[in-house]
């Protein structure tokens, strides 16, 4: 395994934090494959720069479709992220 070293360029603009959730799934029967949730999947973002976080999102569906776009849409916006603010907007 390579390890890779930081470098003084890295830096971290924005994060998205998720939990998977905690379910089991039914492996026999009538509803073999389905996922019975103990805890449902959640995810949230943060932008650092301008220090904006969004709401808690849960669910399976709803956690996939947020962490699809949730940086997109809101670099687009963001005026902590001018380079990709300006050629979104162009």
């Amino acid at each position: 395994m390579t390890k890779l070293a930081p470098t003084a360029e890295a830096e971290v603009r924005d994060v998205i934090f998720v939990d998977l959730g905690e379910g089991y799934e039914t492996k026999k029967g009538p509803r073999k494959g389905e996922i019975w949730w103990k805890r449902q999947p959640r995810a949230r973002y943060e932008c650092l720069p301008c220090q904006y976080a969004s709401p808690v999102v849960h669910g399976v569906d709803e956690v996939r479709a947020f962490i699809t776009d949730i940086r997109t849409r809101h670099r687009a916006i963001c005026p902590g992220h001018p380079g990709i603010a300006q050629s979104t907007a162009a």
